[in-house]
């Protein structure tokens, strides 16, 4: 994994507020919206300085978005979490040789129109 556990979910919880481009695929199916991060939701006794120190890792993540899509993403299907310049990327496990993957963007990402 190319970002630490604490460092993911620091970085999940500091894009709260801001507009992300999120890509979802799954299956060969492919889905690109853009809306407001406006909740990060995990449980209390798993922040980001508990996964840092001790390794305490929550079960699961909920993303609530404005335009009322709410995605759970369980951290025992977590592959690979990537940080990019403009973005982070998960890949978790799906079919065998078809991976899937949430990518977060910031609103900056250049080239992307909603359609």
């Amino acid at each position: 994994m190319q970002l630490a556990w604490g460092d993911f979910l620091s970085d999940l919880e500091s894009r709260e507020g801001s507009e992300a481009i999120v890509d979802v695929e799954w299956q060969g199916a492919f889905l690109r919206f853009r809306s407001r991060l406006i909740k990060v939701d995990r449980p209390a006794s798993c922040n980001a300085e508990a996964a840092r120190r001790f390794g305490v890792v929550p079960q699961y993540v909920t993303l609530s978005f404005a335009n009322g899509v709410r995605i759970n993403l369980y951290m025992r299907h977590v592959r690979s979490v990537k940080h990019y310049s403009d973005g982070i990327a998960v890949c978790f496990g799906g079919e065998p040789g078809r991976p899937s993957s949430i990518a977060l963007y910031s609103e900056a990402r250049k080239g992307w129109r909603a359609g």
